[in-house]
C-alpha cells in the first residue's frame, strides 16, 4: 500500500479487508487489528480515539455515547468519511507545521488548534485558552509563537 491520502475506492477496499466477519461493519477489534497491522506500537487509547472519530463524534456528548455502548460498530460509509476527515486534518496539520517553521503561529491559529483538539464548543472558551497559551509561549511578545519559542517551552517542561 502506497503512503499518502487514499481515494474512497482504496478506503472501501481497506474496509472490506478489515471486516473479518463480513457483516458490513468494523468493530473496535477489527479496527484495532487493521491499525496494528501497520503500527504495532499504537495504544488501546489511541485506537479508541480513532474509533470515536471514525464514528462521527464531534461533541463531548457524542463521544460519551459512542464509548458507553460496547456494541458500537462503524459502517463502510462512516469509515470512508471519517478517514477522509482524518486525511484532511493531517493536511491542515502539515500546513500549520510549515507555517510554524516559516512565520510562526498567531493567536487565531492557536485558537483553532485548541478548539479542535479539546473539542471546545465556544469561541470565548477557545480564545481564553489561546490567550493563556500565547502568554506562556510568546516570549518576545510579537503575537506569534515561533519554533524556537515552542521548543524552549517543551524543553522547560521536560527538565
Amino acid at each position: 500500500m502506497a503512503a499518502g491520502p487514499k481515494t474512497p475506492e482504496e478506503l472501501a477496499a481497506i474496509f472490506d479487508a478489515a471486516d473479518a466477519d463480513k457483516d458490513g461493519f468494523l468493530s473496535p477489534k477489527e479496527l484495532a487489528d487493521l491499525i496494528r497491522s501497520k503500527n504495532d506500537k499504537i495504544s488501546d487509547f489511541q485506537i479508541a480515539h480513532i474509533f470515536v472519530r471514525l464514528g462521527g463524534a464531534t461533541t463531548k456528548q457524542e463521544v460519551f455515547k459512542i464509548i458507553s455502548d460496547p456494541s458500537q460498530k462503524i459502517d463502510k460509509e462512516k469509515f470512508i468519511e471519517g478517514v477522509g476527515k482524518i486525511q484532511t486534518a493531517l493536511g491542515r496539520l502539515r500546513d500549520m507545521l510549515e507555517k510554524l517553521g516559516t512565520e510562526g503561529l498567531d493567536k487565531k491559529d492557536i485558537c483553532g488548534i485548541l478548539k479542535k483538539v479539546f473539542m471546545l464548543e465556544s469561541e470565548e472558551e477557545a480564545e481564553g485558552f489561546a490567550e493563556d497559551v500565547m502568554g506562556r509561549l510568546d516570549k518576545n511578545n510579537d503575537g506569534k509563537v515561533s519554533v524556537e519559542e515552542l521548543q524552549a517551552a517543551m524543553a522547560a517542561r521536560l527538565s
